[in-house]
């Protein structure tokens, strides 16, 4: 017996079969990770910024916490074969980070000797464009979070790095820039402390407590 089938019901059949499997594809692409968090290393002299796949779960200082995380544990061994490094020494860790407005406050704990041998305004300079560029994706979010109108004379991101100083327990933290300033032979150890023409510790520490530095206040646009 020959059964008939019309060409409308054929072709009807056929798209609710293609729409089905569409939908299925649909829900399983939801399901993956959304690449769209981006890591910001250095390959050369130039940042080198690639999306990566994070799971961001939590309130958005959480987030930013757990990607700044990421950055400072530093580029993976893939990318270290390929010559990405980070001015942000291996050592480092980010003890916290806080959100108080458009203001992303960043701390670090930076190795005594890299403050002391290895820091200059170039690796200052690197380290702040690598956080500034991973953060700068979370900066609709941090608007929307401050209540700040887009467009609006206060509608910036603005990111403060603090370093734990291992020299000074009285001042667990000074801005980044504090630490351009070669500190004093006294913090060096070992041996008695020579007169120089350079200020003592004491001027040292109130000028840090005055000034927020020149990388205090670096704002995102």
């Amino acid at each position: 017996m020959k059964i008939s089938i019309p060409l409308r019901v054929a072709i009807s059949s056929l798209l609710v079969g293609l729409l089905s499997i569409v939908g299925m594809l649909t829900v399983l692409y939801a399901q993956e990770p959304v690449e769209d968090t981006v890591l910001c290393y250095r390959l050369g002299a130039d940042a080198y910024c690639t999306p990566h796949a994070l799971d961001l779960d939590g309130d958005l200082s959480g987030q930013l916490q757990h990607v700044l995380e990421t950055l400072v544990a530093g580029p993976s061994p893939a990318q270290r074969a390929a010559n990405v490094w980070s001015a942000i020494p291996e050592e480092a860790r980010l003890t916290d980070v806080a959100l108080d407005g458009a203001r992303v406050t960043v701390y670090l704990a930076l190795p005594e000797t890299y403050l002391q041998k290895e820091f200059n305004p170039l690796l200052s300079d690197q380290l702040v464009e690598q956080i500034t560029k991973t953060i700068r994706p979370f900066r609709s979010e941090v608007m929307a979070a401050a209540q700040i109108q887009p467009g609006s004379p206060n509608d910036r991101l603005i990111l403060h790095i603090m370093v734990q100083d291992p020299w000074d327990p009285a001042h667990p933290y000074r801005d980044l820039s504090t630490f351009l300033f070669e500190p004093s032979l006294e913090h060096k150890g070992g041996g008695q402390v020579l007169e120089t023409g350079r200020q003592d510790s004491g001027e040292r520490n109130s000028y840090a407590s005055s000034s927020e530095g020149f990388l205090a206040s670096k704002a995102i646009y």
